[in-house]
């Protein structure tokens, strides 16, 4: 039987350009979880430790915001994504 490996998005997300299509893209779907998800994937891909430092709020109050069960925290989001 073939194990299967484990599908991470951020692996894929090595460039500006490959964020920026995947953001477009969770934009398109017009889903705000699948958008926050999107989001989440793209902080960890850039360094979620640095857009804790740049929007001045601590990385386990991003994951739970931009997680999709986390709720919609309006004023934590809006910051976050001013920043990423």
């Amino acid at each position: 039987m073939e194990e299967l490996t484990k599908y991470d998005t951020v692996e894929y997300l090595t460039s500006e350009e490959m964020i920026a299509a995947y953001l477009n893209a969770a934009i398109e779907e017009g889903d705000m979880d699948i958008l926050l998800s999107a989001i989440l994937d793209a902080a960890k891909a850039r360094g979620i430790m640095q857009l804790a430092q740049d929007s001045g709020l601590c990385r386990e109050s991003l994951y739970k915001t931009l997680s999709p069960s986390g709720g919609t925290q309006g004023a934590v989001q809006s910051r976050a994504l001013k920043l990423s």
